[in-house]
């Protein structure tokens, strides 16, 4: 037997408790370095049919698949077949079976006392509640980056969509709650900022973010790629940010340009980078305007 590996009886204990009657869920999770790759494995019920669902993770990315009984002991075999240190955890109704494996290899089983639970094969075939799904958000999810060209949700923006998705949820809950939801009644639009205004201090630092929002809007439209960040620290000056440009997209795109003159005429100004190079933003403007 090799290292890391299990022998042939815990072999067919894990085979027999899996695909046997009263299987609850398995979960196995192997440790490759800094990081962690988990796999599970439970059984659903799809249009009145039996099967598993296999779910793996490997850090951020995540995967599911919904297996027939031959798909799941294929599966099951890649499962033991892992090496490395790993747990495992495999539960049924008549009890649990828990296996570690060390980073030396060393192989350490362990079994619950004898159970009696019941077994509930939960339904897989249900609408799911996914607010972002109930409207029409591919334009949204497009501007804002979650999904790509042809719709689909990029793999690094998963873990936002449904961050955005849980938000809605709970907005979901609280705006029947609201009185004026509960008569049907619409929100009504008004002015937020007049506070924001009053003080000195806060007014000064919206100029300042609403100058370098300018400048980077304009230099998007000029055709710049832009990234502001912070050059030095927070401690040494209030104002440290750096717009950091590169050349290299169509100017005057529809997204930078309507961004652009939407904040402009939000707040009734007309900054002066756009006087100062009135010649070169005319045409662009004057397309959208």
């Amino acid at each position: 037997m090799e290292r890391y590996e299990f022998d042939e009886a815990l072999k067919e204990e894990i085979r027999a408790r899996t695909l046997g009657e009263g299987f609850m869920k398995l979960v196995q999770t192997v440790r490759r370095g800094g990081s962690v790759f988990r796999i599970s494995l439970r059984p659903v019920e799809i249009g009145g049919e039996r099967k598993y669902q296999a779910e793996m993770a490997d850090g951020a990315d995540v995967r599911v698949k919904n297996l027939d009984a031959n798909g799941a002991a294929e599966g099951l075999e890649e499962i033991i077949a892992q090496k490395g240190a790993r747990d495992l955890h495999l539960m049924t109704a008549r009890g649990d079976l828990h296996v570690r494996v060390t980073k030396k290899g060393h192989v350490l089983a362990s079994r619950s006392a004898e159970m009696d639970r019941v077994v509930t094969v939960r339904a897989h075939d249900r609408v799911k509640n996914v607010p972002l799904a109930a409207f029409d958000s591919g334009g949204l999810l497009a501007a804002v980056g979650i999904t790509d060209g042809a719709g689909k949700v990029r793999a690094s923006m998963r873990g936002k969509y449904d961050q955005v998705n849980e938000f809605l949820k709970v907005v979901g809950e609280a705006v029947p709650r609201c009185p004026a939801a509960a008569r049907h009644e619409p929100f009504v639009a008004a002015d937020v900022f007049a506070g924001l205004l009053r003080q000195g201090i806060l007014r000064e630092r919206m100029c300042d973010l609403l100058t370098d929002t300018f400048r980077a809007l304009i230099l998007r439209i000029l055709g710049f790629r832009v990234q502001v960040v912070e050059f030095v620290s927070s401690e040494a000056t209030a104002r440290n940010i750096l717009l950091r440009c590169e050349r290299g997209v169509k100017a005057g795109q529809p997204g930078p340009v309507g961004e652009y003159l939407a904040l402009r005429d939000f707040w009734g100004v007309t900054p002066w980078l756009e006087e100062r190079l009135g010649a070169l933003l005319a045409g662009h403007l004057s397309r959208f305007a």
